[in-house]
């Protein structure tokens, strides 16, 4: 009776705090990100859209700092992901104290930090935050770690091997350097803003985020530095770790592709904002298209076809040729509609493995070879291999013979 009594005054809590949190911190920063996302769409000038960028940060981090001075007892939340954990980790601490001075006893007291933890791992789980199906989170849940940080502490310093990082609250600073060595390869950042400045960057990440996934896909150092611009709150997740559940959990839909499919998610975002065609949708529209995107698999690839029935196509990472022009592509970059066909130069063992992503219509299917799935039906394959006798006169290989 007791146990059902303190859930439901829990459940009041949580209802309570995480409106007026999610409505204060959701009313603070929306135009201060919506500035950040479009500036670029109206304003020619790279510096002085630089400078209202930067303008829009501080303003939201000025903000976010006076109501946290307002509200003490409230940690400032910008979504209500944020304030769930936040609280969940309070009641942690407030059930340790009420076992202490004997308002639990220790079955009751189990009982309840059981669900508290289930909770808290149902929040990391969700797919906005690390890319996981539950398999893999049971595994690693044993090795995550809560941690905190001070106010101007180094998370992540330049040159290291950095880990995934989620924070639920606190603001973080990213600073970085990025130089595009011309191989397509994404490079291992915890801003995205590497995709739209070449040289020095700085960036600043609000809670809740998912930092250090573009470090699982590549085996280069951190080119950013991470630091705690305010207190920060978070769970540590080691590299090496989500490694080992990428090589655990092969079965499809593989561990590796959802993690794969979540950082394409991310790039293709980035991409399609600075298409003309998408440059007049809201974020909410262009991420909803995003939604029913493809991704072959493109690792042991040589050449890859686009039918008409793709609208959209993003080379997320790797180098492609257009055999028609000769022009490289070089990712990330949106493929040209006037592209129908995709070679994929070196030899896959030693060149940067192509990631690309296509929008299609319903009835596309991606061929069988490609598709991470391995469900692709037959009457999808055989329109595909048609199209491509057609279109081609001959039917050619998608995957290249080792050496090739």
């Amino acid at each position: 009776l007791m146990v059902q009594c303190f859930t439901r005054v829990v459940h009041r809590l949580l209802n309570s705090v995480i409106y007026s949190a999610y409505e204060a911190g959701h009313a603070i920063v929306t135009g201060e990100e919506e500035v950040q996302r479009n500036v670029w769409k109206f304003v020619e000038s790279t510096e002085l859209a630089m400078e209202i960028r930067g303008r829009a940060t501080l303003n939201r981090l000025l903000r976010s700092a006076s109501m946290q001075s307002r509200f003490p007892d409230i940690i400032v939340a910008f979504r209500s992901r944020q304030a769930s954990t936040s609280i969940l980790n309070d009641l942690s601490k407030e059930l340790i104290d009420m076992q202490k001075d004997g308002q639990l006893d220790t079955e009751d007291y189990k009982l309840i930090r059981m669900k508290i933890q289930a909770q808290n791992m149902a929040i990391i789980a969700e797919a906005c935050s690390l890319p996981t199906s539950y398999k893999p989170i049971a595994m690693l849940r044993i090795k995550i770690r809560p941690v905190s940080f001070a106010p101007l502490e180094v998370i992540v310093e330049r040159g290291e091997e950095n880990p995934i990082i989620l924070t639920y609250s606190g603001i973080l600073k990213i600073e970085g350097d990025y130089e595009d060595l011309g191989d397509g390869a994404l490079p291992n950042s915890t801003s995205p803003l590497f995709f739209f400045n070449e040289g020095y960057f700085v960036d600043y990440i609000a809670s809740p985020a998912c930092v250090g996934y573009l470090g699982l896909i590549t085996d280069e150092p951190s080119i950013t530095r991470v630091i705690a611009e305010t207190q920060v709150n978070a769970y540590i997740i080691p590299r090496d770790r989500v490694i080992e559940a990428m090589e655990e959990f092969t079965q499809p839909p593989s561990f590796y592709y959802d993690v794969l499919s979540y950082i394409a998610r991310t790039i293709g975002l980035l991409v399609l904002q600075t298409h003309p065609k998408y440059q007049t949708w809201p974020v909410d529209k262009i991420t909803r298209r995003l939604d029913t995107f493809l991704m072959p698999n493109l690792e042991s690839a040589s050449r890859f076809i686009l039918p008409p029935d793709v609208h959209d196509a993003i080379l997320v990472q790797g180098v492609a040729v257009d055999p028609e022009s000769q022009e490289s592509l070089i990712a990330p970059i949106y493929i040209p509609q006037s592209v129908r066909r995709l070679s994929f130069p070196g030899i896959f063992h030693h060149r940067v493995s192509p990631v690309l992503i296509v929008i299609a219509d319903k009835r596309y299917r991606l061929p069988q070879e490609l598709d991470w799935m391995h469900n692709a039906d037959v009457g999808g394959e055989d329109n595909y291999k048609k199209f491509m006798n057609n279109e081609f006169s001959q039917q050619q290989p998608y995957i290249a013979d080792d050496g090739y």
